[in-house]
């Protein structure tokens, strides 16, 4: 589910400018500048975030259906549902950055990790949104402010839910991804061909 380009499709068959530009919808004309600039990433963001929500709402389901029925037993002895869940997390997020369906390259991912996050710990997702926002003013990036926000969900989910370390260590793994994806912001000085 996470290899599914949903940023792609929604802006593939959604026509962002037609709808800003039509006279149906009344909107200052900062505001309107700042869609027409930036919609189609607003869109692809909110599109990913939703999916990084709904691929571990499902396995969250599947796997209280399954702990419920005849099969807890070959599941919950040996796998904690925050381990699961976690690895769904990770998962989701290295199929949406190496997506199969869009030539191996997806995106970076953050957005997919935030619905993630969003959906199991909505009080450190919410802070991790504040620190996004600081981090965005700060330097007017939003690679920058993916990776710093990236490295302080770690932090922030010690602090909030300290007796769970898969969702720490998921956020750490991700973290690290974070820095592999946005290897060319970091390292501007190399170019395309000799990534």
């Amino acid at each position: 589910m996470g290899a599914i380009p949903a940023g792609y499709l929604i802006n593939k068959y959604i026509p962002t400018k037609a709808i800003i530009d039509s006279d149906k919808l009344p909107l200052p004309s900062g505001i309107q500048n700042f869609l027409l600039l930036h919609g189609e990433k607003a869109l692809s963001i909110v599109a990913d975030t939703i999916k990084g929500m709904t691929a571990i709402y499902i396995v969250a389901y599947l796997g209280g259906v399954m702990s419920g029925g005849r099969f807890g037993l070959l599941i919950f002895p040996f796998v904690s549902p925050g381990l699961i869940h976690s690895g769904a997390l990770i998962f989701v997020v290295l199929g949406h950055v190496f997506s199969v369906y869009v030539c191996g390259w997806g995106g970076r991912g953050f957005a997919t990790a935030f619905g993630g996050f969003l959906f199991l710990m909505p009080k450190a997702a919410i802070v991790a949104v504040l620190v996004f926002i600081v981090a965005i003013l700060f330097k007017k990036s939003i690679q920058f402010a993916s990776i710093v926000t990236s490295w302080a969900l770690p932090i922030i989910i010690w602090y909030f839910y300290r007796m769970n370390i898969p969702y720490q260590v998921a956020a750490v793994a991700l973290a690290v991804l974070s820095l592999i994806t946005h290897y060319k912001f970091l390292h501007p000085e190399i170019s395309d061909e000799r990534q």
